[in-house]
C-alpha cells in the first residue's frame, strides 16, 4: 500500500507543503479495503434439500483481506425455524415442513455488506413411506404357519405392526401373528 507523497516547495521566506495523493489502493490493518471491489462467490448456487435435511454452501470472498462471512436465508442473519437456519460455517437445515416458496441463502461480506451472493434452494417434502409384504396372499389349512415378511421404505424407521383383520396381533378367532410376522 502506498501513502500520500509530502512535496515542500520553499520560496524565499515562503514554505509551501503539497500533499499530493499517489495511486493507493489496498486494505488497512482493520479490514477496510480502498480502491477495490470486494466480490463474494457461493456454492452450491442452487440445490433442493428435503425437509429435516441439511445442505453445505461455501463462500469465496476476494478484493479484502477480511474474509469473514455473514450467512442469511431470506435475508435473515442465521435464519430461522420456518425458512431453515444456517451456521456460521454455511451448513444450511431445512425447516420441518415446506415453507410457501424457495428460500434464498446469502453470503455476505463482514467487510463490506453490500457484497454478497445467493442461492436458491428449493425445500421439498418426504417421499411418501410404502410399505409391501410377502407373500401377498397364503392358503392354509386350520394349525398351519406362515412366515411373511415387510420392506419398508422412505423413512429410516422400518419397524412395522402386524394386523390380522385390523386386530394388533390378531386373536385366535381369525389367527395370531407374532411381531416377527409369523402367522
Amino acid at each position: 500500500m502506498k501513502s500520500p507523497t509530502l512535496t515542500v516547495v520553499s520560496v524565499v521566506g515562503f514554505c509551501l507543503f503539497l500533499c499530493l495523493p499517489v495511486a493507493f489502493a489496498g486494505s488497512s490493518s482493520n479490514g477496510h479495503h480502498y480502491g477495490r471491489t470486494v466480490s463474494v462467490k457461493i456454492s452450491p448456487g442452487a440445490c433442493t434439500v428435503q425437509v429435516g435435511q441439511s445442505q453445505q454452501f461455501a463462500a469465496a470472498i476476494s478484493g479484502t483481506n477480511n474474509t469473514a462471512i455473514n450467512w442469511l436465508v431470506n435475508g435473515i442473519l442465521g435464519g430461522n425455524s420456518t425458512l431453515g437456519t444456517i451456521s456460521s460455517s454455511g451448513m444450511y437445515g431445512a425447516p420441518s415442513a415446506v415453507p410457501p416458496s424457495q428460500v434464498a441463502v446469502t453470503a455476505q461480506s463482514n467487510a463490506q455488506s453490500t457484497a454478497s451472493a445467493s442461492a436458491t434452494v428449493s425445500i421439498t417434502p418426504p417421499p411418501p413411506i410404502s410399505v409391501s409384504i410377502s407373500p401377498t396372499s397364503a392358503s392354509l389349512q386350520v394349525g398351519q404357519s406362515s412366515q411373511f415378511s415387510a420392506t419398508v421404505s422412505g423413512t429410516s424407521n422400518t419397524g412395522v405392526a402386524w394386523l390380522v383383520n385390523g386386530i394388533l396381533g390378531g386373536s385366535f378367532a381369525v389367527g395370531t401373528i407374532s411381531s416377527s410376522g409369523m402367522y
